[in-house]
């Protein structure tokens, strides 16, 4: 695979659904989520070699406008537990900004894993 997105770091947000299928998700949103963590294990067997690494973040709900669209949204009290959408994009300035080294020393079944805080 010859991918060149002109920088060395990708982190994908992918969802818990591209680690286990949920009801909630509905199968195609799983079957993509799937796809992308894919996506990211291969770009980092093919492209490490060439100092291009790759993470994906798995998180649990995230409190955005895509909620609204399940036939049982959340209601205030749960989204209020979620992380947002900033929180993930921590996680993702996270992953750029780890060693260079950091994802060339570990296998694909290292993970990081990004959690809100509780205020």
């Amino acid at each position: 695979m010859k991918i060149h997105f002109g920088f060395r770091n990708r982190a994908n947000i992918v969802s818990d659904a591209g680690k286990l299928a949920s009801a909630k998700a509905g199968p195609g949103y799983v079957l993509s989520k799937f796809g992308l963590a894919g996506l990211t294990q291969c770009l980092n067997a093919e492209e490490r070699g060439h100092g291009i690494r790759a993470c994906a973040i798995f998180p649990g709900d995230v409190d955005t406008p895509l909620l609204n669209q399940r036939p049982q949204p959340p209601d205030a009290a749960a989204r209020a537990r979620m992380m947002r959408a900033e929180d993930m994009a921590g996680c993702a300035l996270f992953c750029f900004n780890l060693p260079t080294t950091t994802f060339q020393r570990t296998s694909s079944s290292k993970k990081c894993l990004c959690v809100r805080a509780e205020s």
